[in-house]
């Protein structure tokens, strides 16, 4: 894995070329460490030659929001909200608008005290 950044260089990162938009999310894992719970979020930038592969780790997981049916595909990114809230890094996949802020209608959603970003 090649780091890509944390926190704020990370989100920096992941405008222009690496954008997450049109990105296809292939693999979500929730498990707790130590007295917190984090999650990798894995995605395949479909626009990139050869496919790239994003790997994301939030770390210290204060909540989450996923929700599943059979009746939609798992799962493209069409929209994505991903921010400093300044208490939080917040992504949403399936955001309700592109405000610059989280909304309450939101959702698959993480809101995490730190994050992580690798190409694998």
């Amino acid at each position: 894995m090649e780091l890509i950044g944390t926190g704020n260089a990370l989100l920096e990162r992941l405008v222009g070329d690496w954008s997450l938009i049109s990105s296809r999310l292939k693999k979500i894992c929730i498990y707790a460490q130590v007295d917190s719970v984090c999650i990798d979020i894995e995605l395949e930038l479909m626009y990139k030659k050869g496919g790239s592969q994003v790997f994301l780790k939030f770390l210290d997981v204060d909540e989450y929001s996923f929700f599943y049916s059979s009746q939609r595909i798992f799962y493209n990114v069409e929209i994505c909200k991903f921010l400093n809230t300044g208490h939080h890094f917040y992504i949403s996949f399936d955001p309700v608008d592109d405000e610059e802020v989280p909304s309450g209608e939101d959702q698959d959603y993480i809101k995490a005290k730190s994050v992580e970003g690798y190409f694998l």
